[in-house]
Parts: structure tokens; sequence; C-alpha cells
């Protein structure tokens, strides 16, 4: 066996056990900080899976990607660098610590991506592994939601540790319905796309569309149906638009929906709160309008972002406002911000599933930091690659 075999081998048993941590979640966090900084198990077992790769390929797939039109994506992440580098005169070290990992953090996992994408262009096998690792975690990933949806409906164990409580609602080893809701958007996309046997697709689009409704997300409601809506048209099924509303429409009056604020879709509690999240962050970024106070420092800036309660665990949102877009104008700025959306419209030129998560998830993260949180970030980064999403 040469060395080179030997690199292989190991590169698709790591992937199998990447994916195999990620379907952990939460359950697979290392914090630090009280809180402040969460690494996960599945992100070292990333970092080694990039080192296998870096030295099968060098620097070839960094090179090759560079030829392609994705001019604004790496535009981003050193504007991103540039303006934590400008902005850590203001902080302290400890906060430009955390702050910094924030930045590497989404660096790393464009950096394996572009990795990966370039290995499973050259190595069939690997792409075989990639597709099982993927499809295992997602139905790990339903098999587990609908067993905590039933036995473990809630997350008052939990909420000394900073999470809410979630009562009724599906959220997974995510711990938030969100999260859980981007996942099974994103699963649905890839099955509807891949050449999978007909039965593992259909059955993984229907149990991860029972599984969007149960976290009783009004902002996954939406974007479930505006990228529902795009890929029908897209594929010019017009047909079948108004029956699959209708059977999604169907299923939210059908839904079980125990007592608890949080399953009644007409809750007024958390637009209330979204509205004062978005007011506070537009009133920060009055005042860093052109590159913004750094990515990411939104804990530094954020008001009562640092407040503890009695379990001295400070809050979970406090890293991010209620919208991605708004946490990216805030930290970066108007440039930054305009980074971004270019980088986002690159990409879902990329392929046309590429395009409907783009679509489903800027949907989704208008009302929720999704694009931004690792577990969704790691998971659109890893689809996008596949052959179904090569360049072109």
């Amino acid at each position: 066996m040469t060395f080179s075999v030997f690199l292989q081998i190991v590169s698709r048993i790591v992937c199998l056990v990447l994916f195999g941590m990620l379907a952990l979640g939460q359950i697979g966090r290392i914090s630090f900080s009280g809180q402040e900084v969460n690494g996960y198990y599945y992100e070292i077992v990333a970092g080694v899976l990039f080192a296998l790769l870096v030295i099968q390929h060098k620097l070839k797939p960094l090179r090759i990607i560079l030829k392609y039109k994705l001019k604004a994506v790496p535009a981003l992440f050193l504007y991103m660098f540039f303006s934590f580098f400008l902005t850590s005169f203001y902080y302290p070290f400890s906060s430009n610590a955390v702050a910094f990992f924030y930045v590497v953090r989404i660096t790393f996992y464009t950096l394996l991506s572009f990795y990966v994408w370039f290995h499973l262009k050259t190595e069939p096998k690997f792409l075989k592994t990639h597709t099982l690792a993927i499809t295992g975690f997602i139905f790990a990933t339903i098999g587990i939601s609908l067993l905590q949806y039933v036995f473990f409906p809630n997350l008052e164990a939990w909420s000394t540790g900073g999470w809410d409580i979630h009562l009724n609602r599906a959220f997974g080893v995510f711990l938030e319905p969100s999260v859980l809701g981007a996942v099974f958007g994103l699963a649905i996309g890839y099955l509807l796309l891949s050449p999978l046997p007909s039965y593992i697709r259909y059955s993984g689009i229907a149990l991860s569309s029972a599984g969007i409704l149960l976290t009783f997300s009004r902002g996954t409601y939406v974007a479930f149906l505006i990228a529902g809506f795009y890929y029908l048209v897209k594929l010019r099924k017009i047909k079948f638009i108004v029956l699959v509303i209708g059977i999604f429409i169907i299923g939210l009056f059908i839904v079980p929906k125990p007592t608890g604020e949080g399953v009644n879709l007409f809750r007024v509690s958390t637009i209330q709160s979204r509205f004062v999240d978005y007011k506070e962050s537009l009133a920060i970024f009055s005042q860093h309008f052109l590159i913004g106070i750094g990515y990411n420092h939104v804990r530094d800036s954020k008001p009562y972002a640092n407040e503890i309660g009695t379990s001295n665990i400070v809050s979970h949102a406090g890293s991010a406002f209620h919208s991605s877009f708004l946490t990216i104008l805030v930290t970066t700025g108007v440039l930054g911000f305009l980074l971004f959306i270019v980088s986002l419209g690159e990409i879902a030129k990329t392929s046309f599933f590429a395009s409907l998560a783009v679509i489903f998830l800027s949907c989704l993260s208008v009302t929720d930091n999704i694009l931004l949180h690792p577990f969704v970030l790691f998971l659109f980064l890893q689809l996008i690659i596949r052959p179904y999403g090569k360049l072109r």
C-alpha cells in the first residue's frame, strides 16, 4: 500500500467520523470562558481532515478555485480580517481573542470546503463516502429529533445553561428549533437533487418536512415555502405548486399543538423581542456604519449581552443579532455587508442547489442568525460543493 492510498483511506474514515460528530450537535460542544467561546468535536475532526487533504493536494485547490467567478468570497474574508484588526484597538485582549476565534472559524470552514470540493472531483471513492456520511447524518438527525419531540419535549432541565425551554417543539441536538429547521431544509434540497434511490429520497423528504412542521418556527415555514416555490417554478412544475403548498398548509393545521406559547403560530412576544433586537443593531450600526465594530465583537457592544443569571452562564444569544444580515452589517459595516451580499450571489450562481440553499437560508436569516450559525454554515458549505453544486 502506497502512502497516497493510505491517506485516501484515512481521509474517507475521517469523513465518516466528521459527520458522526456533527450529528451530536450541542452535545458535542466544548465550552470555554463561561460559554463565551464554544468549539465542537466535529471541528477537531474537520481539522484532521483538512490536514490530510493539504498533505495530498498542497495548494492546488486554492489556485484552481481562484480561476472561478468567486471574487467577492476571498475579498470578504480579507475584509473581515482587516476590519477585525482595525477595530481591535478598542477592545481588551480577551475580547479580541474571542472575536478572532469567530473569524478563524468561518475562514476555516470555507478553506475546508475548497479542499473537499477538489478531493470530490479527484477521488471517486471519497465521493461515495461523503454521500454516505451526509445521508447518515440526515437520517440520524431525523431519528434523534423525532425521539426528542416525543420523549424530551422541552429544555427545562438545561435552562440553567442559558437555553430557552422551547416547550413542545422539535429542536433536536441543536437545541434551537430554527437551526433544526435549517438543517431539515438543506436536507430536503440535497435529497431532491441527489442520485440516491427513490425510497431513501422520498422517505427522507417526508420525514424532514414533518420535522420542519414540528419546529413551530414561523421563519422556517416562510423560508421553506419560498424556496419550494422557487424550486417548482424553476423546474417548471407549476402544476404541483398548489398541491405542495396546500399539503404544507394542511399540515400546519393538523400538526399536534400542545400547550405552550412556542407552538402558538400567532404569538407576538418573539416578534416584539426581534424588533427590540433590530433596533439595538441599527443603533450600533449608526455609530460604526463604514467598517463596523469588527467581526465578531457583537457581545462587547450589544446591550445586556453579558448579563448572567443565577447559574453564572452568559446568554447564548449574546454573540449575534437575530439576523445574520444585521450581524454582518454591524460587525463589518456597509463595505462588508455589500461584499457579503455579492458573495451570496456568486455562490448562488454556481449551481441550482446552491441557489436554492441561498434563497432558503437567506429568507430564514432575516429573522434568525442562521447563515452564520456553525452547524448550518458547515453543512451548507459541504453541500454546495457536491457534484450537483460544482462550479461552472
